[in-house]
């Protein structure tokens, strides 16, 4: 005959497992009501929200070891976005400041959420050196610039290659890259129907792979998206302090006018409460970005004195601006010197 012997654990475990089962059978239907109900409330759906955002201000998110007071403050401005689920979809439909963005508007349907995470995280901080790099050149500050890594950021769906986003791209055919410049000048040599080689550095090892220049709307091109790292060294302490959840360009521009008033003695912002939007480059262009006008209801709502916005989106703005009846100075600016001589004028 089989006995099974039972310790004294096992009877505890059983007894356990007799009243579970016990207040499974006796509560089953409110069980599953409450499943239903998170099911509802916690499902993805293949959307996106985004709405009215806020201001971060600039003195937050960066410190700089003797730098110049501000009268005033200038600040980032930044979306509100949000997974959508069953309610909240639901909500959007009446609410005319939440607004559906299909899920492939946000994340490319060829691309994992992590790898836009990647990019977004890597593009800030981009935005963030160059901020640096400018505003120091303008203001005449000697800044140093070491050791610049090339990263791929997006593969378009059109591409032909095996290169994959997070790469880092050291050699073209044979040849060492040593910027992003660099990159495209060795790239552009190239004719449609030429393969590629490059070396990459892939989860901490050197790979080679291809890609194809291929003709797309009558311009050749490879289908890749890169971004670029920096050491950055300058005579002042600067240090960034953005969350895992802050990331993206956008805000280049308000970084660079604050790093610029922080390093000069001018105070740029003359008591006013400042907020703006756009990337940069080291050349001072001021670049278009997404969400402009939820950015806009954000400074609206925290009583901002100016906003500032790249020329590509100031129709948006202007027209929400009118919608909103507010009395917001809007500047629209192409590069970084027309800015400050802007906010010099007001």
């Amino acid at each position: 005959m089989y006995i099974l012997k039972i310790d004294g654990v096992g009877m505890v475990i059983n007894k356990l497992y007799v009243k579970i089962i016990d207040i499974i059978k006796s509560y089953y239907k409110v069980i599953l009501v409450y499943l239903a109900i998170l099911l509802v409330f916690c499902f993805p759906l293949p959307f996106y929200i985004n709405t009215t955002g806020g201001l971060i201000s600039v003195s937050d998110k960066i410190k700089i070891k003797n730098g110049y007071e501000m009268k005033g403050s200038i600040n980032l401005a930044y979306v509100a976005e949000m997974k959508a689920t069953i309610p909240t979809y639901l909500i959007s439909l009446v609410n005319k400041n939440w607004d559906l963005i299909k899920k492939e508007e946000v994340v490319a349907s060829n691309e994992t959420t992590k790898e836009a995470s990647f990019r977004d995280h890597i593009m800030l901080e981009e935005a963030n050196d160059d901020a640096i790099i400018l505003a120091f050149n303008k203001a005449n500050i000697n800044v140093d610039v070491n050791n610049e890594k090339v990263f791929i950021t997006y593969i378009d769906s059109s591409s032909i290659t095996d290169l994959k986003i997070g790469d880092e791209i050291k050699e073209v055919n044979g040849e060492k890259i040593l910027s992003k410049q660099d990159l495209y000048d060795k790239i552009s040599k190239f004719e449609v129907g030429d393969t590629i080689n490059f070396k990459v550095i892939r989860n901490g090892k050197e790979k080679l792979v291809k890609a194809k220049m291929i003709n797309y709307e009558n311009r050749k091109m490879i289908g890749l998206l890169v971004s670029s790292t920096k050491d950055v060294k300058t005579d002042r302490d600067i240090v960034f302090d953005f969350t895992e959840n802050e990331s993206g360009p956008s805000g280049g521009l308000m970084m660079s006018l604050a790093i610029y008033n922080y390093i000069t003695k001018y105070d740029i912002t003359k008591g006013k409460k400042i907020v703006g939007t756009g990337t940069i480059d080291i050349d001072g262009k001021v670049g278009s970005i997404g969400g402009a006008k939820y950015k806009l209801r954000g400074a609206v709502k925290e009583k901002a004195d100016v906003f500032i916005v790249p020329d590509e989106n100031y129709d948006e703005v202007l027209k929400e601006k009118k919608r909103l009846k507010s009395d917001i100075l809007i500047l629209k600016v192409t590069t970084f010197d027309e800015t400050l001589e802007k906010l010099r004028n007001i």
